[in-house]
């Protein structure tokens, strides 16, 4: 489950014993309504929270890969903010 998405990055809610995926390499996949394939973001897991008396579930936050963040995921994320700022 996505918790939080940026420009740079996400939190993602996991299952599990997410420690031993720390620095580990990954790859976000988001499907966007107008777009027949949906968008890969290239990244890697930076850090790793455990709920508090939830054992076995926690979030990973991983940041992406500046270099290689495909245009059409930061045209959707620059949207969805214009859109938000004029209905606000």
């Amino acid at each position: 489950i996505i918790r939080d998405l940026s420009f740079s990055g996400a939190m993602i809610l996991v299952t599990g014993v997410g420690k031993f995926l720390v620095d580990k390499d990954a790859k976000l996949s988001i499907e966007i309504e107008d777009r027949a394939n949906p968008v890969v973001l290239k990244s890697k897991i930076v850090r790793f929270e455990e709920y508090p008396d939830q054992k076995g579930i926690g979030t990973v936050a991983i940041g992406f890969y500046e270099e290689e963040i495909p245009m059409a995921y930061k045209m959707r994320i620059n949207d969805y903010l214009n859109t938000s700022r004029k209905h606000n």
